[in-house]
C-alpha cells in the first residue's frame, strides 16, 4: 500500500515537470483573455475567442517604398458662345456691298450671318455661312446682293454656335449711285496731222442728270492707256454732250468717262491720223507739162510721193518723185510733169504702219 502510494506521487511529480515549459511558451506567445490585438512586424494580428481558443487573422500592407497618388478630377470648363468683335464695309457698288466680320468661335463649330435693311430693324440676312471652330479672331469677308443704288443700309453681324448666339454693333453704309452709260462718236472719223476733229455722245441712266465727263485718249501703239486730254464738262439735260478737240498727232483711242464716282466709260472709238498733204499745179513755158509742188507735214524725208489722175471711175498713178527737205516739221516736194487739160490729180504720201496713216491731197484740176 505504502508502496503504490510513491509510485503514484512520483508519477504526478513527473508530469508536472513536462507540462511546464509548454505552458511558459504559450504565454509569451498570445495572451488568450477575452478579445484583444497585437501588432507585429508582418501586419495586425486579431485575437478573438475564450481562454483557451485562439484565432489568428492577417491583414497585407503596401511593401516598403511604393507610394499610393490620390485621383481627382478636373471639372470642364463651361462652353461660351461665339463673340463677335468687329465689322466692316469693305467695297460698296449701286447694288452690293462687301462685309468683313471678325468673330471668335470660341472652340465651337460656328455660323454666322449678315442682317441688313433700310433701318435697324433690317428686314434682310444672307444664308448661313461658317466661322470655323477655332480659339481666335477670324477675319470673314461676305457679299450682300440685291441693294438699291444710292440708299442707306443698316446691317449686323451675328454668330451662334451651340453654347448659343451673339449679335454684333450695329452699323450703316450708302450704296454708291448707278453709273450712266456713256456712248461716243467722231466726226471726221479720219483727220489729217493736227486738225480738229468733234467728239460728241450722250449719258443716260437713272442717275445720269448732272454728271460731268471727260475725253481721254490712247495713243498709238495703243498701249500707254487712257488718259484725259479735256477738262470736265457737264451734260446737258438731255443728257447730251460735245467736244472740240484741237487736233490729233498720231492715230489714237478715244472715249469718254464720267469725272468722278461712280466711274463709267463708253466703247473706244478709233481716230485716225494721216500726213498732211498739199498739192499745187503750175503751168510751164513748154506746152503740155505742169510743175506739180506740195508740202508733207510732218516731214517724212525720202519717202515717195505718187501723182494719181481721175480715170474710169478710179485714180490711177501717172508720176511721182520723192519728199526733199531736212526732218522737221515739214517737208516739200515737186515735179515737172505732163498734163492735159481737165485732169482731176491728187498727191499721194504713202508710210508703213505707224503712228500716222499714209496722206493724201485734196485734188487739183488742170484748167
Amino acid at each position: 500500500m505504502l508502496r503504490r502510494g510513491l509510485v503514484l506521487a512520483a508519477a504526478l511529480l513527473a508530469g508536472g515537470a513536462l507540462a511546464l515549459p509548454f505552458a511558459s511558451s504559450a504565454s509569451t506567445s498570445a495572451t488568450t483573455v477575452g478579445n484583444s490585438e497585437t501588432t507585429g512586424s508582418g501586419g495586425t494580428t486579431g485575437t478573438t475567442g475564450t481562454t483557451g481558443t485562439t484565432v489568428t487573422e492577417t491583414t497585407p500592407t503596401a511593401p516598403t517604398g511604393t507610394t499610393t497618388t490620390p485621383t481627382t478630377t478636373t471639372p470642364k470648363p463651361t462652353p461660351h458662345p461665339p463673340r463677335i468683335t468687329g465689322a466692316s464695309v469693305q467695297r460698296i457698288a449701286p447694288t452690293s456691298a462687301v462685309i468683313q466680320a471678325v468673330v471668335d468661335p470660341e472652340g465651337l463649330a460656328t455660323s454666322y450671318r449678315i442682317q441688313y435693311g433700310p433701318t435697324a430693324s433690317y428686314g434682310s440676312q444672307s444664308g448661313p455661312a461658317t466661322a470655323g471652330s477655332g480659339t481666335t479672331e477670324a477675319k470673314l469677308t461676305r457679299t450682300i446682293w440685291g441693294l438699291t443704288p444710292n440708299t442707306a443700309y443698316h446691317y449686323r453681324v451675328t454668330a451662334s454656335s451651340s453654347a448659343g448666339a451673339s449679335l454684333g454693333a450695329d452699323a450703316t453704309f450708302t450704296t454708291t449711285k448707278l453709273p450712266p452709260t456713256l456712248t461716243a462718236s467722231v466726226t471726221p472719223g479720219t483727220i489729217a496731222f493736227g486738225r480738229p476733229l468733234t467728239l460728241s455722245g450722250t449719258a443716260s441712266g437713272p442717275d445720269s442728270a448732272g454728271v460731268q465727263v471727260v475725253v481721254q485718249e490712247n495713243p498709238f501703239p495703243y498701249n500707254r492707256g487712257f488718259q484725259d486730254i479735256t477738262s470736265p464738262q457737264t451734260v446737258d439735260g438731255a443728257g447730251g454732250f460735245s467736244f472740240t478737240l484741237p487736233g490729233l498727232f498720231a492715230s489714237a483711242q478715244l472715249r469718254v468717262a464720267t469725272a468722278g464716282k461712280p466711274l463709267a466709260y463708253s466703247q473706244p472709238v478709233a481716230e485716225s491720223v494721216t500726213l498732211r498733204v498739199t498739192l499745187r499745179a503750175r503751168r510751164t513755158r513748154r506746152p503740155g507739162y505742169v510743175r506739180l509742188y506740195g508740202t508733207v507735214t510732218p516731214s517724212e524725208p525720202g519717202t515717195e510721193v505718187a501723182f494719181e489722175r481721175w480715170r474710169h471711175g478710179r485714180y490711177v498713178t501717172f508720176s511721182g518723185t520723192r519728199i526733199k527737205g531736212p526732218a522737221g516739221s515739214s517737208s516739200h516736194f515737186a515735179r515737172i510733169v505732163h498734163m492735159r487739160i481737165g485732169w482731176r490729180c491728187r498727191a499721194l504720201v504713202a508710210v508703213v504702219e505707224g503712228p500716222l496713216a499714209p496722206g493724201r491731197s485734196p485734188d487739183v484740176v488742170m484748167h
